[in-house]
């Protein structure tokens, strides 16, 4: 009788046109509604893609500033509105899922690509303020891990110059401390929308990629469609 009486109120249109069943005006639960769908759609292409992809900072920020405003609202509902208070918080922690998720993945490939990034300007400019300053504290620290490890160890090695030490070394162009992403690995995607034809690497053979469908395929040849959203890896 009580679930009963729950499903009879949130069916009910709420006194006021403008707000929804959560008590949330509708221009606020629209934009919560998007905000929510796009860090998704960012947080699965971050989880399957074997690159480092553009940081989301401003989005982010949008969530936790939703998580912020959501918190306040269950702060002020009664104890009789049990089940507006658990799916308010259900809500809550949906997004600081994804969100920790998110973050932690992109830290987790920045620690494993540290060199290459370091080495590539174009994958630089994806990181955040913030992630830029966490590349060079792990940078630093693998360096003297190395330092400890290997040339402190060796007399014979103590003279030699930093830039043969380094562990970005230029001098060895097949560095195996350096991790490339797996850029020509095959994931799945979905296709949001219609796609111009393109060609799979060496292949002269077109391929064309239409709304709704899912593929496997190779990733260096999405990449682009990856990033300005034409499809979303899953």
């Amino acid at each position: 009788q009580i679930w009963r009486a729950h499903q009879r109120r949130l069916a009910a249109p709420p006194q006021n046109p403008h707000v929804c069943a959560l008590g949330m005006a509708d221009d606020d639960a629209e934009e919560m509604s998007e905000i929510v769908e796009e860090l998704q759609k960012v947080w699965r292409n971050e989880l399957f893609a074997p690159e480092l992809l553009q940081h989301q900072s401003v989005l982010v920020e949008r969530a936790l500033q939703s998580v912020s405003d959501q918190t306040d609202v269950v702060n002020e509902l009664e104890e009789t509105q049990s089940l507006t208070r658990a799916l308010y918080e259900m809500e809550i922690e949906r997004i600081q899922f994804v969100v920790r998720s998110l973050l932690r993945k992109r830290l987790n490939k920045i620690q494993q690509q540290a060199l290459f990034i370091l080495q590539d300007e174009e994958t630089q400019n994806r990181l955040s303020d913030d992630e830029r300053t966490f590349l060079k504290g792990y940078y630093e620290l693998y360096q003297k891990h190395v330092d400890r490890s290997t040339w402190e160890t060796l007399e014979e090695c103590a003279q030699l110059p930093p830039s043969v030490r380094g562990i970005t070394s230029a001098a060895n162009k097949q560095n195996p401390l350096v991790v490339k992403p797996a850029v020509d690995g095959h994931v799945f995607c979905r296709v949001l929308h219609d796609c111009e034809p393109f060609s799979l690497g060496s292949s002269t053979q077109a391929v064309e990629l239409f709304s709704n469908d899912i593929y496997l395929l190779p990733y260096r040849p999405i990449q682009q469609l990856v990033r300005d959203g034409s499809v979303q890896l899953i």
